[in-house]
């Protein structure tokens, strides 16, 4: 992956997204969203851009397992954690140090050495608490590797995973990739070591057919509880856990600070929260934690990095090259990585030059980076820590006497473009075993035995802020906020806004207050009026001076404004009332330019200003329900968010995770992404066919030239085909499971009928009925379906003839007059 690269096709696909959903036609509304989006720290906050130095090596080689044969130097933090855990008394401890620092290693090779010695001891020894599912499934994974390739751990350690989801095929004794996973079997025989979630061990304390699993421990049997990321478990959740982890002492009957309780977290805090984080430890377990007790990371400084290694003279990228910096013009990842190297070092041996990225090339490009000076002084400007963009931009000027005068957009290419280098970059691993880290060797490239590791970790972080109880100012440049971020004086001079999903139509949404033509700005009473099946409520929409205005479905007449509302208190003047107009009912504010707005109130047409409105249909184009409130939610902007990371061919390691509140909130997101990732891929899929035969194609032949596209000019074989395009909804047949656990399709599967059947509607369905539901292809302007002129024309003139010999009105009708608009 290039991070800088898909962070900012994250945020494009986002803020197209945003735009598509709510294309703003009304004048005086248009660009409101344009301006939101664009204004840093409004929508979007970051990117916040961090180079990760390499931790410190600890300072000694010690062997501290009797069972584990150390073949690395541990990291300094990893030796901390091994000196508190290996003790004749381990000690409560919480890591707290960052993805990728060996966390999981920390306390799992303290805790299986100590089941090791005490594999006599009957019982459960060691408990992990992993706040997932799919986490526990994944570190399973691997701890039964762990044991599996240890002579010493392999017949001496049973470890067990008891979740709420039960495998097709339960495991009863632990593998090369498995622990065991048949709860009969574990009830039977409790293992030394127990991975769950929470909710799970509040079960298996309270069930009577669960009973078992505790029934051989003695009260000092129980003498770890690990706790995977902690920093999940706040307010009511973190209450249930510490109330948990209490009945869990009570029940097993564990002394009083006997039991070494452990807490990880990458994101938890630092050296200056240390206080507060040992506070929350102490509440969560219920045992002692001091000062001492936190282990943070501890990398090299950026001296200490540096120090061997000298600059050379290398020119830095002229602006000259800015076409070549951009990332755009590049079909694909290698193309765009050895064009960047060139601008930068421009000593490729023209007849041999690579045409792709390999393993060699990227383990030698560490040493040309190390002695580049914009490396360098890139690395001096972030320093270690997430930094804004414009930030190492100022700083590189500084450092280097760069020109201040060049664009921004300039010094933004060439960060990316150096970034870039820095994510390509390898170290090669030269040994055999396990490193250090939890990603030892995940990183390879292409199929050469090489194994490496990142030269440096490239992390960009963006923050995004969803779309909710978004309110507009009542004024004449609406500008769109967060209701949530407003005082009570800025409250009563805003509205929710209003749109129309066909037409675009951009307005505010209100409820007059009892018996006046005050407007109530209250959030929540206008909500429980629009969101009620019979709720009461006014739209309002703006009117700029010279603007013809939109006309009103059913009316031969331009919409014009028909009321003027005063800015500061919202009260509504309507222009028929017989009173003098000049000031404001309300609050006797003149009724100057600047004081008030003129708009339309579709509901008034010189007709009772108190009549209510309870339609959503759309006043302008009638739209039947068409009128929704303008915001989107966290599930709708992950699930944008979600596809633009999978289809992005600048990301080569497509994995992703998220976190929610509750479970209950991760259940429905969940399958919300995924329904909305199946659509939007589908989208991008039908667009790429499309572009390639580059002709328009009869909507019925379009599944046909979809599938040849993907199958014959992408190469993709039937099976990556389903695993690509696979609804959600069809994702429980047994053939599918069976394709994601073998990798292939069973023999005479119906599958792929079943697939090319569905996926031949969806794609009829997104040009039909579908066309204008959500961010389409064609709502998108990406492409839509047309028809075909000379073709209907003569299906008319056949129809013509049949009905004039059908129905005797037809028969009155000449056959000149049967004519069409298109």
């Amino acid at each position: 992956m290039i991070p800088s690269v898909v962070a900012s096709q994250i945020k494009q696909g986002i803020t197209d997204f945003v735009l598509s959903s709510f294309p703003v036609t009304t004048p005086g509304m248009v660009g409101m969203l344009d301006n939101l989006l664009d204004n840093q720290g409004n929508f979007f906050s970051g990117p916040y851009i961090s180079i990760e130095l390499p931790f410190r090596l600890g300072q000694t080689n010690t062997n501290y397992f009797d069972s584990i044969n150390l073949t690395f130097t541990p990291y300094k933090h990893q030796e901390i954690a091994f000196n508190r855990l290996t003790d004749e008394k381990p000690l409560s401890t919480i890591i707290a140090t960052g993805t990728g620092s060996g966390k999981t290693e920390c306390f799992l090779y303290p805790v299986l050495d100590y089941c090791y010695k005490n594999r006599n001891l009957p019982g459960i020894k060691a408990i992990v608490i992993y706040p997932m599912n799919a986490l526990a499934f994944d570190q399973s994974k691997r701890i039964a590797k762990a044991i599996w390739n240890n002579n010493l751990l392999k017949d001496n350690l049973r470890v067990g995973l008891y979740i709420g989801e039960s495998e097709k095929v339960p495991k009863s004794a632990m593998d090369f990739e498995s622990v065991i996973t048949d709860k009969e079997a574990l009830r039977q025989n409790p293992p030394d070591i127990l991975l769950t979630n929470y909710k799970m061990l509040d079960y298996l304390l309270m069930r009577p057919k669960d009973k078992e699993l505790w029934s051989i421990n003695n009260r000092e049997g129980l003498k770890f509880l690990v706790v995977d990321e902690l920093h999940t478990y706040d307010g009511a959740q973190g209450t249930d856990l510490a109330c948990l982890i209490r009945r869990l002492k009570a029940r097993l009957n564990v002394p009083e600070n006997y039991l070494c309780c452990i807490g990880t977290s990458a994101t938890l805090g630092n050296n200056y929260e240390s206080n507060s984080i040992i506070q929350y430890a102490n509440n969560i377990f219920g045992e002692t934690f001091t000062p001492e007790s936190v282990i943070v990371e501890d990398r090299l400084t950026v001296g200490e990095f540096l120090e061997k290694h000298f600059v050379k003279e290398y020119t830095i990228v002229s602006p000259e090259f800015l076409d070549k910096l951009n990332y755009n013009n590049y079909s694909s990842f290698d193309d765009y990585l050895l064009a960047q190297y060139e601008l930068w070092f421009n000593d490729f041996d023209k007849e041999n030059r690579p045409t792709k990225i390999t393993p060699e090339w990227s383990i030698a490009l560490k040493s040309k980076l190390l002695s580049h000076p914009f490396f360098q002084n890139l690395l001096k400007a972030t320093n270690g820590k997430p930094t804004t963009k414009d930030s190492i931009i100022s700083e590189l000027i500084l450092r280097m006497g760069l020109n201040a005068d060049e664009s921004s957009d300039y010094y933004s290419q060439i960060i990316d473009s150096m970034l870039a280098l820095i994510s390509a970059a390898r170290d090669e691993v030269v040994s055999d075993v396990e490193s250090a880290t939890e990603s030892a060797t995940e990183s390879t490239i292409s199929e050469s035995p090489i194994k490496t590791l990142p030269f440096l970790n490239v992390r960009v972080q963006m923050w995004l802020r969803e779309l909710k109880r978004m309110v507009a100012t009542v004024d004449s440049k609406p500008n769109l906020r967060f209701w949530d971020d407003l005082n009570d004086v800025e409250r009563k001079k805003c509205l929710p806004v209003i749109h129309c999903n066909q037409c675009g139509s951009t307005g505010w949404l209100g409820t007059f207050s009892t018996n006046s033509t005050i407007i109530d700005y209250d959030l929540r009473s206008i909500y429980a009026e629009f969101f009620t099946e019979k709720g009461e409520f006014c739209l309002l929409y703006p009117s700029a001076k010279n603007e013809p205005g939109l006309e009103v479905i059913g009316s031969t007449n331009l919409c014009k404004p028909n009321a003027k509302v005063c800015v500061e208190c919202l009260c509504v003047s309507f222009y028929s009332k017989p009173a003098n107009s000049d000031s404001c009912d309300n609050c006797g504010a003149e009724l100057k330019e600047k004081n008030f707005i003129e708009v339309y109130i579709p509901i008034y047409v010189n007709k009772n200003p108190q009549k209510k409105n309870s339609s959503k249909d759309c006043p302008f184009c009638g739209n039947r329900n068409g009128l929704m409130v303008v915001g989107s939610q966290a599930a709708s902007l992950t699930g944008v968010l979600t596809s633009s990371l999978f289809a992005s061919t600048w990301n080569q390691d497509k994995k992703f995770i998220a976190f929610s509140d509750s479970v209950q909130d991760a259940a429905h997101k969940a399958g919300f992404i995924g329904s909305r990732t199946f659509s939007i891929t589908l989208r991008s899929g039908i667009q790429k066919a499309l572009k390639w035969i580059n002709y328009d194609v009869p909507l019925l032949e379009l599944a046909d030239v979809f599938f040849k596209y993907w199958q014959e000019k992408i190469g993709l074989s039937e099976a990556i085909m389903i695993a690509q395009f696979l609804p959600k909804d069809l994702e429980w047949l047994d053939d599918y499971k069976d394709l994601k656990k073998n990798l292939c399709l069973p023999v005479d599967s119906k599958l792929p009928e079943i697939f090319k059947a569905r996926l031949n509607w969806e794609i009829f369905s997104e040009f039909s009925f579908k066309s204008r539901i959500g961010r389409t292809l064609e709502k998108s302007c990406a492409c839509t379906a047309y028809i075909d002129r000379t073709i209907f024309e003569s299906a008319l003139k056949e129809l013509y003839f049949i009905l004039s010999n059908e129905i005797e009105c037809f028969r009155q009708i000449p056959e000149s007059r049967v004519k069409i608009y298109l």
